[in-house]
């Protein structure tokens, strides 16, 4: 009797975590840091989470913010000529948000874009090829219904974010 109370128990708080787990909401976010005097070209960068875009509370349901940057920042620059340097995931969260659009996500995208970013972090960083628009751009893909714009037009982070978000606001 004991075990079959104990059997029925764990399929309960198995269906509670469940149900709990498909009632979370996930979300993906896309953001961009316009031209400054600490961004001299901007920045696009995106972000992940569970829960309410944009905070951060008790139960650990929070944005994570992301960008792919040169491992060197005076490096990055140099790339562009030079070629691939090493490039790192960094944490955005104090990043200046200057235009941003998010999309709701179903738990299979929230992990694709996990690994998404795991595989980003062996990857080298060269202007114009493999730079923080172009994180953006392969972690976008992963999203339906997203439509990317022409990266050959828009150079600058701070100007293909604009574009993107303008194409993908409904």
């Amino acid at each position: 009797m004991k075990l079959k109370i104990y059997i029925f128990l764990m399929i309960c708080n198995l269906l509670l975590i469940k149900s709990s787990f498909a009632q979370t909401d996930y979300y993906v976010c896309f953001f961009g840091e316009k031209i400054s005097s600490s961004a001299i070209v901007g920045h696009a960068f995106i972000g992940i989470g569970k829960g309410t875009p944009l905070t951060c509370d008790i139960y650990g349901e929070e944005t994570e913010m992301i960008g792919f940057y040169p491992k060197v920042r005076t490096e990055g620059g140099k790339s562009l000529w030079f070629g691939p340097v090493d490039g790192s995931i960094r944490n955005d969260i104090k990043t200046e948000l200057d235009s941003y659009i998010f999309r709701r996500i179903d738990f299979a995208n929230y992990i694709n874009i996990k690994l998404r970013i795991e595989q980003w972090k062996n990857k080298k960083y060269q202007l114009t090829r493999q730079d923080c628009i172009s994180f953006f751009i392969d972690v976008a893909s992963l999203v339906s219904n997203i439509e990317l714009p022409d990266r050959s037009k828009y150079t600058l982070p701070d100007q293909y974010v604009k574009e993107f978000i303008i194409k993908n606001k409904n």
